[in-house]
């Protein structure tokens, strides 16, 4: 067994070499506000998530841009306050739409995201609408 002992002060050394080179991160806050879940991380970067029901929406002649057919109806969805400092990156899909399609999911503010819904060639009411939307700041 060898005689040498390694000292806090020892310790205190190695780590401090070696952590700025691992980058070590971790969530420092954490929560829910109006069924949206977010963490926000030591290093900066804020991630937020929902699975959010939105209701029967129209998308019709009258209320929707058509394209050679194809209709389609902006729709915009709250983030709450105070979870982002900027307007977010978004992703999402649909967890249940009947007979449209999510396209152009964007980031407005720090508390408004867009999408538009299409996909009738007809006009329709969708109902059973769920979106999945994941929104991150770095």
């Amino acid at each position: 067994m060898s005689s040498e002992a390694i000292t806090r002060n020892d310790l205190i050394a190695i780590l401090n070499e070696v952590l700025p080179s691992v980058a070590v991160d971790y969530v420092a806050e954490q929560g829910t506000k109006d069924g949206w879940k977010y963490r926000k991380w030591n290093s900066g970067r804020i991630e937020a998530w929902v699975s959010k029901s939105v209701g029967s929406i129209a998308v019709t002649n009258g209320g929707a841009t058509t394209y050679g057919g194809y209709r389609s109806n902006e729709q915009t969805i709250a983030i709450p306050s105070g979870i982002f400092t900027s307007t977010p990156n978004v992703i999402g899909n649909k967890a249940a739409f009947q007979g449209a399609t999510i396209y152009g999911l964007r980031a407005n503010s720090t508390t408004q995201i867009s999408y538009f819904l299409g996909g009738c060639t007809a006009s329709a009411t969708v109902s059973s609408q769920v979106i999945n939307i994941y929104a991150w700041q770095d």
